[in-house]
């Protein structure tokens, strides 16, 4: 055998170990993840609550049980999974928040982050010359890049929000890694009305003094094709990776209120220009229409 051909061997032995080793750590992790929400949902069964698309309680005994953190901001990762993972797909951890990842569409599935008081208490709130930066520990193909982004129209929208972590300029920087960022319509959306759900969350946990657990993420919603009458799923795709552009994007609050209660609040919206008039409440579900859609378990 001649050298290149030992070394073309060499290169594929290399190539294949690799991908072992990768795929048993993978397949370790996920074990962990997978016995680790098992473990969480011993302690809030995941379809035994009632839960109101208008904010109201938590009518179940066994989520009543339940008691506040007693730290605030010191162990973030260990709150944010606190009752588990919405899914199992990809996940990647970060000071703040937690994400599930989709290589195909190069976005995120969901978002997942525990906000408290202190993360929104700073004398000074400055984003500029924050870059956002590629999520490199995704092979090239799945993952996106500012050049997607470039000239598509769309905004990088934030799906853990930069405003949720003011008091930290290390932890505001995290959030403009490109895996917690999505195409999103700019003006009427992004700036906007999305931004004013956002400040509604922000102002929820300012109001409760104490952690938030926030779930943010897309969709891909069918309409009605109104010459066929059937229904079809359609979106744009941006870049040269084709970064998906979703048709929607859902949030889900759920905090320990006042009177020792738990209260969940879920909001779906378009990505379209809304109107300015229009309240962020119009767009309030029920759980069951984010569960359904996103394939996720919010709770």
């Amino acid at each position: 055998m001649n050298s290149g051909a030992k070394l073309f061997t060499n290169k594929r032995l290399w190539s294949w170990m690799r991908t072992s080793v990768i795929s048993i750590g993978a397949f370790s992790i996920g074990v962990y993840f997978e016995r680790q929400c098992r473990i969480d949902a011993d302690v809030v069964p995941q379809k035994t609550l009632v839960i109101s698309p208008h904010g109201d309680d938590i009518d179940s005994p066994m989520i009543s049980k339940l008691q506040p953190p007693t730290t605030s901001g010191s162990n973030h990762v260990a709150e944010v999974s606190r009752f588990g993972f919405p899914s199992l797909d990809s996940l990647r951890s970060y000071k703040n928040f937690l994400l599930s990842y989709d290589r195909r569409n190069r976005i995120a599935n969901w978002v997942l982050e525990y906000v408290t008081n202190d993360d929104l208490t700073a004398d000074e709130y400055n984003r500029q010359g924050i870059e956002f930066r590629e999520e490199k520990s995704f092979h090239h193909y799945f993952r996106s890049t500012n050049q997607d982004y470039k000239g598509s129209g769309y905004d990088r929208g934030h799906l853990a929000a930069a405003g949720n972590y003011r008091s930290n300029p290390e932890h505001i920087k995290e959030t403009y890694i490109l895996s917690n960022i999505a195409p999103q319509i700019g003006r009427g959306f992004n700036r906007d009305k999305w931004n004013d759900l956002e400040k509604y969350c922000r102002r929820k946990v300012r109001e409760l003094k104490s952690g938030v657990w926030i779930c943010t993420g897309p969709l891909y919603l069918p309409q009605k094709d109104t010459a066929s009458g059937k229904h079809f799923v359609r979106y744009e795709v941006i870049g040269h990776n084709h970064v998906a552009v979703p048709t929607h994007f859902f949030k889900v609050l759920l905090y320990h209120g006042h009177n020792d209660r738990w209260f969940m609040e879920c909001f779906l919206m378009p990505n379209q220009v809304i109107n300015e008039k229009t309240s962020i409440h119009s767009y309030r579900v029920n759980p069951e229409v984010i569960e359904r859609a996103a394939a996720i378990l919010t709770i």
